[in-house]
């Protein structure tokens, strides 16, 4: 059974793609991230949605090699 933390990624995620999540997170909530990327990126999601934008950087940061329960990300 599939979860709303197994959903909400940005499907074949780019490194490019992932530095700038990574610049979101580090000025706003994951609800911010999660409208920026709606906004600019990926309309697959739920525009403000807090799991959704968490999500999102979760799979940026493991992208990007980082732990994405350090900061910039958690």
């Amino acid at each position: 059974m599939r979860t709303e933390n197994d959903i909400w990624v940005l499907p074949n995620m780019t490194r490019e793609q992932a530095l700038q999540i990574r610049g979101l997170r580090e000025h706003g909530t994951w609800r911010w991230v999660a409208s920026k990327i709606y906004e600019t990126m990926y309309q697959g999601i739920p525009k403000g949605h807090q799991i959704a934008g968490e999500n999102l950087c979760r799979q940026a940061a493991t992208l990007l090699g980082e732990d994405p329960n350090e900061e910039p990300w958690n």
